[in-house]
Parts: C-alpha cells; sequence; structure tokens
C-alpha cells in the first residue's frame, strides 16, 4: 500500500514537472504569450498557466491514474481466494481512489473560481463566475479583416493608446458595410456625442467602424477598451476633464463620449497642423487618433511631422507612401475612414 501512495505521487510530481516541456514540444505551450509573434506575458498569463496546470491534473492525469488503481483494485479483489490479505489492499485501494477522485475535482472547482475572480478584478470586465467553466484570460484583441494592431503616442498631455485599428490594408467596401451594420445600434449615441463635440456623426461613426467594428467588448493587446478603443488611462483623464464620477469605460455611451471628446481635444490641438501641409484637419486629427502627433521613441516617425522622404511636395510622415515604415497602419486608417463617410453619407 505504501508503495502503490509512494509510485502515484511520483508519478504527478514528474507529469508535473514535464508537462510545460512537453506542451513546448508539441507546440501548444501553458500560456499563449512570452514567444516570438505572441503577446508579452502579464498576471492573466499567470493565472492562465494556473488554470491550465491543474485543468491537465484534474482531467487528463486524474483520470488515467483512478482508472489504473481501480484495474489494480479489481486484481487483488480477483486475487484474494488465493491470497486473503488482498482483500483488505483491494478495499484501501478502492476507497484512496474514489476519495483521491473527489479531493482533486473539488480542489479544481475551489482553485478555478478563485482564478476567475483574480481574472476578474484584473481585466475589469463585468463577467459572470462559472465555477463548472475553465478559467481563461479574455481574448485582448480584436478579430477584424485585418486584424491590424496601432500603437499610438501622446498629444498635448492625452496618454498614449493603443488600439485595434483597420489599417495595413485599405478596406472592400464590403468590410464597411459589415461593420457598419455592427454599429447602427449606437447611433442615437453617436449622432449625440458629435453634436456635443461639434463632430461630424459620420466621421464619428467611420472611427468606431474602424477601432473596434462595433464591439463593445473589443480590447487590444495593450488594454485600450471598447468601442472607441482607448485605454483605461486615457478614459479617466478624459473623464476627470469631464467631471464623470465612477465611469464604466465599458459602458457604450461612456466609451462614445471619452472617444468623441478626445478626438475633439486632437482636432483642437491639431487645428493649425493643416496650415502646415496637404491634409484636411479630420484626417489630421484622425491620424493623431490613430498614429499619433509625436514619435515615441527616437527611431520610428511621428504621424504629424513633415515628410523627408516624399519632398517635392509638402506632407505628413503618415501621407508619404516612401519608406512609410510604422505608419503604413495610420496612411491606411485615415483612407478607411474616408471611404466609411462616403458610404455612410451615400446610405442616408
Amino acid at each position: 500500500m505504501k508503495f502503490c501512495r509512494f509510485f502515484v505521487l511520483s508519478f504527478f510530481v514528474f507529469i508535473f514537472l514535464l508537462a510545460p516541456f512537453l506542451a513546448n514540444a508539441v507546440g501548444t505551450p501553458l500560456v499563449p504569450c512570452g514567444r516570438a509573434g505572441t503577446d508579452p506575458c502579464n498576471f492573466c498569463s499567470l493565472l492562465d498557466l494556473i488554470s491550465n496546470v491543474i485543468s491537465f491534473i484534474a482531467f487528463e492525469l486524474t483520470p488515467a491514474v483512478f482508472v489504473g488503481l481501480i484495474v489494480y483494485a479489481g486484481v487483488m479483489y480477483l486475487t484474494y481466494a488465493t491470497n486473503p490479505g488482498n482483500l483488505d489492499k483491494a478495499k484501501g485501494i478502492f476507497k484512496t481512489a474514489i476519495i483521491g477522485f473527489l479531493w482533486i475535482l473539488f480542489a479544481w472547482f475551489s482553485i478555478n473560481l478563485i482564478l476567475q475572480i483574480l481574472g476578474n478584478e484584473e481585466t475589469d470586465k463585468r463577467r459572470s463566475f462559472n465555477f463548472l467553466q475553465k478559467f481563461e484570460c479574455p481574448n485582448t484583441q480584436v478579430d477584424l479583416p485585418d486584424g491590424g494592431v496601432d500603437t499610438s503616442t501622446s498629444v498635448a498631455g492625452v496618454s498614449p493608446t493603443t488600439r485595434v485599428g483597420s489599417g495595413g490594408h485599405e478596406m472592400a467596401i464590403t468590410e464597411i458595410r459589415a461593420a457598419l451594420n455592427a454599429t447602427n445600434k449606437y447611433d442615437d449615441l453617436i449622432n449625440k456625442y458629435a453634436a456635443k463635440y461639434r463632430i461630424p456623426p459620420e466621421r464619428l461613426k467611420a472611427i468606431m467602424v474602424a477601432e473596434s467594428g462595433g464591439d463593445q467588448d473589443a480590447r487590444s493587446r495593450a488594454g485600450a477598451i471598447g468601442l472607441m478603443q482607448v485605454l483605461p488611462s486615457t478614459a479617466v483623464e478624459v473623464a476627470r476633464e469631464l467631471g464623470l464620477k465612477n465611469p464604466d469605460f465599458w459602458n457604450p455611451d461612456t466609451n462614445i463620449e471619452i472617444g468623441a471628446k478626445y478626438y475633439a481635444n486632437l482636432l483642437e490641438q491639431t487645428k493649425n497642423y493643416s496650415t502646415n501641409a496637404t491634409a484636411d484637419k479630420y484626417d489630421i486629427a484622425s491620424a493623431a487618433y490613430n498614429g499619433g502627433v509625436y514619435n515615441s521613441s527616437p527611431d520610428t516617425k511621428a504621424a504629424l511631422e513633415i515628410s523627408t522622404d516624399c519632398t517635392q511636395q509638402k506632407v505628413y510622415a503618415y501621407q508619404c507612401r516612401t519608406n512609410p515604415g510604422g505608419l503604413n497602419e495610420t496612411y491606411f486608417y485615415t483612407i478607411n475612414i474616408d471611404t466609411t463617410e462616403e458610404v455612410i453619407r451615400k446610405s442616408i
């Protein structure tokens, strides 16, 4: 009996230690982060790791060990006639296997519920708890036609914002119409805040299409959230400016107002930029919303710096197709917004 317990414990420890290497070997790591082409790891990734390990033990390893012990106990029971001592051993193994199996399931339910609570606090998303459902970190990237992700830089004291955008390619009309269908239910809010902050409603809706495609649960890899894809830090600053108390940034009404006010701030802060180069003031603000005004590091271009590559005509860096660098997305972003506006106006 002691040998059986030692064997089971040793087997669990061996599999637990070997699991990460097996997972990496088959290309399915325990956490989808920290590798080439993946997102950086964070606290939620640690919760994911714990969840994957305990789920592996509870639902892959434990059933195999349980069946093995039951089979072993059955053999002992069948042979007790020749060895009476085997009957007590068989009963002991049965009891140990059943109690152990139930304890492991109880432990999984308990730990999984704790992970859901911790994960809910970490991601700031209002999610219901389901102790029967395995914990997983929420998807941090929105599936848009191009899957593009853009990093914006700060402008006039507004925090940098990274958001899922429509950059990377010129969207087809069918893509735009599909995204517009998803945003139509927010038209009243769009019109309300477009009027409040003196923004063309078609422009505000086009930004929503480019940023989230109408998905109010959208979250970028950098943490930008909601329909208008603003970082919580940016949202806090704008909310403070608006005097909002305890705002829910996931709420469509709040998120759209934050995005509209942020865009209005950019319009004001870049109002003189249209005299520096050939560009519409709304396109300039849109480029700032997506690509920032200032460069985030010495190695990156700023969207609204005068291009040094296209010198025949005075244009901004994001408008130049020569050596576009990281501004390729911003170039297409502004084109897609202009196209979306045109589609909206023609459909009215």
